[in-house]
């Protein structure tokens, strides 16, 4: 059976850059339900037709349909990986107890593990200030360590500013987080299946304790 890996934190806990650290050091399939959203929209089958309708319209997917276009690609990826990491999933009580349900269906519940990135709002704040995206990979820079001539090491892509890195709208998704994602963190808790890392530390410090846990994780036997 797999392990499911779910990531959990404010803006700017690094939960972005750990996970394509963890796919390419595990050979996870990463689960990020805004890029399946539109992956999806692109198939052919009824399933992709109703996601495609919705985001036309501009209007939000609704939380069982999220759940099914999540687990169409947890199904495909069964086996060929051994775990997933859901980035970004689940983002409210409803989805996660619909994930739990999910789950238990399969007799992989026990397979869950959640990982709480914690990080103070004043230390978010002035990471994400300073944060740099590649447009075409994703890679993940910061002022202090971008390269001399501003571009992407790894595809050569000019690095780039994301609109809503700055203070105002990093203070507003910070209490967005409070409201949504703390009480996943009860939720978790109180089953046991949380861990908690401390976030405001150096990137590989943060991988290593995870990769960790990860280890751990694969090789245990289902409970």
């Amino acid at each position: 059976m797999r392990l499911y890996l779910v990531l959990l934190g404010p803006p700017g806990a690094g939960k972005g850059t750990q996970t394509h650290r963890l796919c390419e050091a595990f050979g996870l399939f990463r689960v990020a339900t805004g890029d399946l959203l539109r992956r999806v929209a692109r198939e052919d089958h009824p399933l992709a037709v109703r996601v495609r309708a919705v985001l036309e319209a501009g209007q939000l997917v609704d939380d069982a349909t999220v759940l099914e276009v999540v687990s169409h690609y947890l199904a495909q990826a069964a086996e060929a990986y051994s775990g997933v990491v859901l980035d970004g999933y689940p983002r409210n009580l409803v989805q996660a107890q619909q994930l739990e349900d999910y789950l238990t269906r399969r007799g992989e519940a026990e397979r869950l593990w959640v990982v709480l990135l914690d990080l103070p709002e004043a230390v978010a704040v002035r990471r994400l200030a300073g944060r740099r995206i590649c447009p075409r990979c994703e890679r993940v820079y910061n002022v202090d360590r971008i390269p001399p001539d501003g571009r992407c090491e790894v595809c050569g892509a000019l690095l780039v500013q994301r609109a809503d890195d700055t203070e105002a709208v990093i203070r507003r998704r910070f209490q967005v987080y409070r409201e949504h994602t703390e009480p996943l963190i009860r939720y978790y808790e109180t089953r046991g299946r949380l861990v908690r890392l401390d976030a405001d530390r150096p990137e590989d410090p943060i991988f290593e304790c995870l990769a960790g846990y990860v280890r751990q994780w694969l090789t245990q036997p289902a409970e």
